[in-house]
């Protein structure tokens, strides 16, 4: 985390926290059911069959066997996982990624892109709802489930599994980013500044945000035990956060949050999920827009 800040051999800021995913779940929904609770080694194909079968019923009643928020990350994480980066010149691996979510889709058991964006749906809603047995979303969902726990908004049990794995990749295999402070150079208040960043990225900081339920950047025995508590709070599961195996979102590179991940991902998938266009041919677009519009204007 710590080097995904530099460039050119700079510091440019510090991480005083890093976002990697997990996969919640409502185990009083398996339990309804009586299906046995999500594995901490299960694949994507084995996540398809398990959300077809925690679907059900329709309308307002609808059960939702999973829910991926309508971020580009939810259907491309599969190809990273197996060490593919979304600025790759092939980017074969991604057709099968976007391929798996189109096929959620088709069985009814996510809701739809469209659906999600027409309706302005939302990860944190759709499962404290109640009606999402599934959900794949990163570490400081905890927090906010946390918090709906205590301000009653939620009454059902929860807990946390690695997110699915494609075959031949090892389970707990995620998807993280540094989540960087930075101070000004032309900040009248430097050497407070400089306290503030010292704190927050340091273990003091470190260790009242891992309390909270957030993974730190800074970690050491302290922050880890901070982190994982008296086990009187959910999620039971929450060690898992601390032993996966990290693979970037996107490179840490001028452009591509902005330009790649929220452009020409975004704009391409969404495409593909409204039917207007094969995962052959959204996988080639973005072959060659991330060439014209990112590639041939950066310096390397």
């Amino acid at each position: 985390m710590y080097e995904a800040m530099k460039m050119d051999d700079e510091v440019l800021g510090l991480p005083y926290r890093k976002s990697n995913w997990m996969m919640y779940y409502n185990k009083d929904l398996f339990d309804e059911k009586g299906v046995d609770y999500p594995s901490d080694d299960m694949t994507w194909s084995e996540f398809r069959e398990l959300a077809k079968q925690m679907t059900s019923g329709e309308g307002e009643d609808k059960i939702y066997g999973a829910y991926l928020q309508q971020w580009p990350q939810t259907w491309y994480m599969s190809a990273v996982q197996q060490g593919a980066s979304i600025i790759d010149k092939d980017l074969s691996p991604f057709k099968q990624a976007l391929e798996n979510r189109i096929q959620l889709e088709q069985d009814e058991s996510i809701m739809s892109w469209a659906e999600q964006i027409s309706t302005g749906a939302h990860y944190n809603a759709a499962f404290q709802k109640g009606t999402t047995a599934l959900s794949i979303i990163g570490d400081w969902h905890v927090a906010q489930l946390r918090q709906a726990e205590a301000d009653g908004d939620i009454a059902f049990d929860w807990d946390v599994v690695p997110i699915p794995h494609p075959e031949n990749v090892e389970p707990n295999t995620s998807l993280a980013l540094p989540v960087g402070l930075m101070m000004n150079k032309n900040s009248e208040h430097q050497d407070a500044a400089f306290t503030a960043l010292q704190f927050f990225t340091g273990k003091e900081g470190a260790e009242m945000f891992a309390e909270d339920g957030y993974i730190t950047g800074y970690i050491d025995d302290d922050v880890k035990e901070a982190y994982l508590g008296d086990g009187s709070q959910k999620p039971e599961n929450l060690h898992y956060f601390l032993e996966t195996k990290e693979y970037p979102e996107y490179p840490m590179l001028p452009g591509v949050k902005n330009i790649v991940v929220q452009q020409i991902y975004k704009q391409e998938g969404e495409l593909a999920l409204l039917g207007e266009q094969t995962a052959d041919e959204a996988i080639k677009n973005i072959e060659e827009r991330v060439q014209s519009e990112w590639a041939s204007k950066s310096e390397e």
